[in-house]
């Protein structure tokens, strides 16, 4: 959640404050804005991730679906088929839209300030979007703790549910195997 505050304020901050002509400002951004980035999306995506399997498990067991399958592997395959095709795909796509505007002369301003727009606008942009559809998620160490608890009471419960169930199977069974062995 921070991360995209914290995105949002450093691309706004380079867009009022920097042209495209402010050279250390552009390294400076290029510095740190990948680093907290990539530091983020590599240690904590995983722990996000965990969160949310365990809030759809929980969302589960509530429903009364208790044999799911994993929904980590659901999260990971989307995250793949979606995500690392694009991450490739979108140089490519912005080299090849550069190009067709003619927008490859080097020293041109006008060159120079679209590709400072292009390097602040989309994560100023993406950071937006990935806030506001984040902002629901309030997953704290505390909240979290307490939908483990919950989520163990309720499999808890399905298991005693399912052994009653399960005994009370067996005692038909029971009674019925006894009733086909009448002499």
């Amino acid at each position: 959640f921070f991360l995209f505050l914290t995105n949002i304020t450093l691309a706004f901050t380079i867009l009022l404050t920097a042209t495209h002509n402010s050279t250390g400002i552009i390294i400076c951004f290029l510095t740190i804005y990948p680093a907290i980035t990539t530091a983020v999306a590599s240690a904590g995506f995983h722990l996000v991730m965990s969160d949310m399997v365990l809030e759809m498990k929980k969302m589960h067991a509530l429903d009364g679906r208790y044999d799911e399958p994993s929904l980590a592997g659901l999260f990971m395959g989307v995250n793949a088929l979606f995500c690392k095709p694009a991450e490739s795909i979108l140089p490519v796509v912005a080299a090849s839209t550069l190009d067709t505007l003619d927008l490859t002369s080097e020293g041109d301003e006008d060159v120079q300030r679209v590709l400072f727009r292009l390097l602040v606008i989309p994560p100023l942009v993406f950071s937006l979007v990935q806030w506001m559809s984040w902002r629901r998620f309030t997953l704290t160490p505390a909240e979290t703790n307490q939908m483990r608890e919950d989520l163990r009471k309720l499999e808890m419960g399905h298991r005693r549910m399912s052994d009653e169930g399960k005994e009370k199977l067996l005692s038909t069974r029971k009674l019925s195997d006894e009733g086909t062995n009448i002499p």
